[in-house]
């Protein structure tokens, strides 16, 4: 069961008090994201506090320079993995996790054609064609097979 209204505003108090900075840090880095991104931010650092809290080793309070550098951290990374493609391998482990059962390509120059393609080129056989139409649109069965 979850919180009440009343709790909840009474742990995020608590949580400030302890730990400012990742507060601030959590609003401002997801305030243009809304109030979901928000609210997931806040459930995150909440339940991460919640377990420090029953390990019984509550964190050190974190400072503004450690936040700002863990930013400056979680950018870079982002920014080398903006243009990385998955490998074919990568897709089809994703796709068969997601239980995938078919795939429709919207057209050719819509970007997923050129992963379809490297997939097609890996796994000859596990997908199939069920139905094409023109401009490059098509679905696809996936067959489990090779």
């Amino acid at each position: 069961a979850g919180w009440s209204r009343t709790r909840a505003n009474r742990e995020i108090a608590a949580f400030t008090e302890r730990q400012p900075a990742v507060l601030a840090f959590v609003m401002a880095y997801l305030e243009d994201e809304g109030p979901d991104a928000i609210g997931l931010g806040l459930h995150i650092v909440l339940a991460l506090d919640a377990l420090h809290a029953q390990l019984g080793q509550p964190p050190a309070q974190v400072k503004e320079r450690v936040m700002q550098r863990a930013l400056d951290e979680a950018e870079r990374g982002f920014a080398e993995l903006t243009g990385m493609e998955p490998t074919p391998a990568e897709q089809r482990s994703y796709l068969e996790r997601q239980g995938v059962t078919h795939i429709l390509l919207s057209g050719f120059g819509s970007g997923s054609d050129v992963e379809l393609d490297a997939l097609l080129g890996a796994y000859p056989g596990w997908l199939t064609v069920i139905y094409r139409w023109t401009g490059g649109r098509a679905l696809f069965r996936v067959s489990g097979e090779s």
